[in-house]
């Protein structure tokens, strides 16, 4: 299946409870767009493969150990200069985008604290794989992006600060109260409706969504 911003939050609460406090220990680069790190934390040894590939971008554990180029891309030789030895602090992902970043923290070359993060924008065929240093500044991407500012276009290039993409018009299903939630299903005609984020597969529909199926369900997703 597709990879959904609701599929992600739940990749992502999933990787929150296997991998903060981790530190990465090694970084490889098997294909231009994948990067998978090898980890270390309380829990033993894990590796994490994030994809920025058009057609299939996702981020995953994985015991596959993937065959490596004998010289390490220029990516991948940047991201061990700023991420081996890190360690994971936490993880954020915008509301329901396909966005997810860990915020990292390590030591720079004179040995000071410093935070690090690495965003996966899983986004089809605009999918990208960024390195951002504490204060949002792109320090190199997968794909750079040098974008039309005159269209509001994007650039993702190094030194620019990184700029999320513009938020959907949308209502999302998981902080939405329960009240303007009924008003928007029983009205499946209105303006709201198209705004309103399903997670394809877990709601009703919207005849049903008004009876007692859609509030067991809504109590359901209010404690995910």
């Amino acid at each position: 299946m597709a990879l959904d911003g609701a599929f992600l939050r739940h990749i992502k609460i999933e990787l929150e409870e296997a991998l903060i406090g981790f530190r990465v220990e090694k970084i490889y680069q098997p294909a231009k767009d994948e990067i998978v790190l090898s980890m270390r934390g309380q829990g033993g040894a894990r590796k994490l493969l994030m994809s920025a590939k058009a057609d299939s971008p996702r981020v995953h554990l994985t015991d596959f150990a993937p065959e490596n180029p004998q010289t390490p891309p220029m990516l991948c030789m940047l991201l061990r200069k700023h991420l081996q030895g890190a360690r994971i602090l936490e993880l954020n992902q915008p509301p329901l985008e396909r966005i997810l970043e860990f915020r990292l923290e390590t030591l720079d070359e004179l040995g000071d604290r410093v935070e690090r993060r690495l965003v996966l924008e899983a986004m089809g065929r605009s999918a990208n794989l960024l390195l951002l240093d504490g204060e949002g500044r792109i320090i190199d991407c997968i794909r750079r992006v040098d974008g039309d500012l005159g269209r509001g276009q994007r650039q993702l290039l190094p030194g620019l600060f990184y700029r999320q993409p513009p938020a959907p018009d949308k209502l999302n299903p998981f902080t939405i109260e329960p009240e303007e939630l009924r008003l928007v299903l029983e009205n499946p005609l209105g303006k709201e409706w198209d705004k309103l984020l399903l997670w394809r597969g877990s709601w009703p529909s919207a005849p049903a969504a008004t009876g007692s199926g859609w509030r067991r369900s809504w109590r359901n997703s209010k404690t995910m």
